[in-house]
């Protein structure tokens, strides 16, 4: 009987620590910097952006490689096949599409695509900050830092939902909300979020009834950006 009640009652330890992580779990759906310092994810393939540099060789037509720059409209201008939309894709991705595209004008088209350079990377915040825009984006920045590199919050400031808005695999952007009070207290900095290039950060005045219909309607309608920045944010419908 001893034995069993002993049973019992480390049963009920573990499950009241099992409970206790599960409560303890940050909400927002985007990794904590503390998470990512234990287990960092895998990084995405490259997508490119406005501004990179790209060589596209031809192995058996030397003679049409080119270096091309990713226009503010998101394409590139090739030989035969004009415009093409780069921004968005991975190198693997237009290496194929060119391929495709260059069957009609090469007997073997055999076409390689290379990064040569990387324009900037960026981020945007904007909402109840000191200083919104565009910031450039550094390795390891996370949400509080970019927050506090423009300025940091104003007295308005609504700290307890900060949304960050990120594209998912499919290219649609989704807002994640964060409680920052107790990061800018510096009573929990592993709380914090590490960032992304091209994330959009918004800090509210007030309290977001619903985040998806903010996405939408920010994103999509509100958010004071010039289009060929809103090619860089993969942001469509906008204009």
């Amino acid at each position: 009987m001893k034995i069993q009640a002993s049973k019992l009652i480390l049963m009920a330890v573990c499950a009241a620590a099992v409970s206790g992580c599960v409560e303890m779990a940050k909400p927002g759906g985007l990794p904590t910097v503390a998470q990512d310092a234990k287990l960092p994810p895998s990084p995405p393939p490259y997508q490119i952006e406005v501004g990179d540099q790209i060589q596209v060789r031809f192995y058996r037509n030397p003679e049409l490689d080119q270096l091309v720059i990713v226009r503010p409209d998101g394409y590139v201008s090739l030989p035969f096949v004009d415009d093409v939309k780069v921004v968005g894709l991975t190198p693997q991705e237009v290496d194929k599409q060119l391929t495709l595209r260059y069957r009609g004008e090469l007997a073997v088209p055999d076409v390689s695509v290379i990064m040569a350079g990387y324009g900037q990377q960026r981020l945007y915040i904007g909402g109840e900050i000191a200083s919104p825009g565009e910031k450039p984006f550094v390795g390891g920045l996370s949400l509080y830092e970019a927050i506090d590199q423009a300025g940091g919050f104003r007295d308005t400031a609504h700290r307890k939902q900060v949304i960050v808005i990120r594209r998912n695999a499919d290219g649609i952007p989704v807002g994640h909300a964060f409680d920052m009070r107790q990061v800018e207290h510096g009573t929990h900095p592993d709380q914090d979020v590490a960032l992304q290039p091209l994330d959009i950060i918004y800090v509210p005045r007030s309290k977001i009834a619903s985040v998806n219909l903010f996405v939408e309607q920010y994103v999509r309608n509100l958010i004071p950006i010039n289009p060929s920045t809103a090619v860089r944010y993969g942001i469509t419908g906008a204009y």
